[in-house]
């Protein structure tokens, strides 16, 4: 059995960015970004991709090994993270061009 270490330390990588990007960004609408907004979104453009890949790739190794639930679950993760990166990217490149 070939053990494939990707799509975990592609979650480990989404979530580390994921707390990063939500500390940077704050809750309120009002206050300014801790960090510059082009490097969030190179940040939250990189968590999309990364955590994507991993969905993508964690995916296809539990179509061929059905009895694995912990691909299912990782692939689960990353596609959650892959759309959070997404909705975050789309709403700094919103504030940014408004």
């Amino acid at each position: 059995m070939k053990k494939n270490t990707f799509p975990l330390i592609a979650s480990c990588i989404g979530l580390l960015l994921a707390l990063v990007l939500a500390r940077s960004v704050g809750g309120d609408g009002d206050s300014e970004p801790l960090l510059p907004r082009l490097t969030l979104l190179f940040m939250s453009e990189f968590g999309f991709v990364v955590t994507a890949a991993g969905a993508w790739v964690s995916g296809r190794s539990w179509l061929s090994q059905r009895s694995q639930l912990s691909l299912l679950l990782i692939s689960a993760g990353c596609l959650g993270l892959a759309l959070a990166f997404l909705y975050i990217g789309i709403a700094l490149w919103s504030g940014l061009a408004s």
